[in-house]
């Protein structure tokens, strides 16, 4: 995870998935993070992400399959 600040002011943060471990516990808790905090995700197409874990889950494993082609 990569945290970018200005001013003592968190404006980014950056995380990767490794897909060979069981992810589901911390992409929970970053969606319930920035549902209380009113953040945004946004994917490596700056489009914004439905902070919904299902739908976000299911983008990573089309991610995780095509990796491990």
């Amino acid at each position: 995870m990569e945290v970018y600040n200005e001013n003592e002011y968190v404006i980014s943060v950056s995380f990767r998935v490794d897909f060979r471990t069981d992810y589901s516990s911390i992409l929970k808790q970053i969606v319930s993070f920035c549902l209380k905090k009113d953040l945004l995700l946004i994917d490596e197409e700056l489009k914004v992400v439905p902070l919904d874990f299902e739908i976000i889950n299911k983008c990573f494993e089309n991610r995780k399959r095509i990796w491990q082609r």
